[in-house]
Parts: C-alpha cells; structure tokens; sequence
C-alpha cells in the first residue's frame, strides 16, 4: 500500500495518508488557493509525494519572471538583458542596468 503526503511551503504537511484521490483532492485544492495569492497557502509551493517521491509539484514564479526556451541558454539571456552576475558574501547579487 502507497504513502502519500501533501506538503505546503508556509504550512507543511496537509495531507498523509494511503488514498491517492483524496490526496490529489487536496493538492489541488491547494494549488488553486496558491494560484489566488490568497490566505496562508497563497502563492505558496506544493508538492505531492508517493512513497518519498515527487509525483506532482507546483511552484511559484517570482513576478517578472520571463521564461523563453528559444532564446537559448541563461548566459545568452542575462547578457541580453544586460544583467551583471556577481558574489557577495556567500550571496549571488544580481546587478540590473536600465
């Protein structure tokens, strides 16, 4: 018999138990309230696990996220964007020219 389990970022396990459709009941469930931005679990990750695996995963993108595969690699994006890549600290500082 399978294990699953319902993780939410800002609230952790919502869901542990052996039945699949009550547990993808609940994922997306909280999908959708992620989806709104509204409440604790807005615009929160969710993930799905069977058995320790990810099976179903949502995540959240940061606004102003800008995704295009036919542009090429990250570099090729950054340097078009004219984005300068720099470390401080143990931190990764993103400097952007206008």
């Amino acid at each position: 018999m399978s294990f699953y389990e319902v993780l939410v970022g800002n609230i952790g396990a919502v869901h542990k138990g052996s039945s699949k459709a009550k547990a993808l009941s609940v994922y997306n469930t909280y999908v959708r309230q992620s989806k709104s931005g509204i409440g604790r679990a807005g615009g929160e990750e969710v993930t799905l696990w069977k058995d320790g695996d990810i099976i179903k995963e949502y995540a959240v993108r940061e606004p102003g996220y800008e995704s295009n595969p036919r542009r090429g690699s990250l570099n090729k994006w950054i340097r078009a964007k004219k984005i300068r890549v720099r470390r401080s600290g143990g931190r990764l500082l993103l400097d952007i020219k206008r």
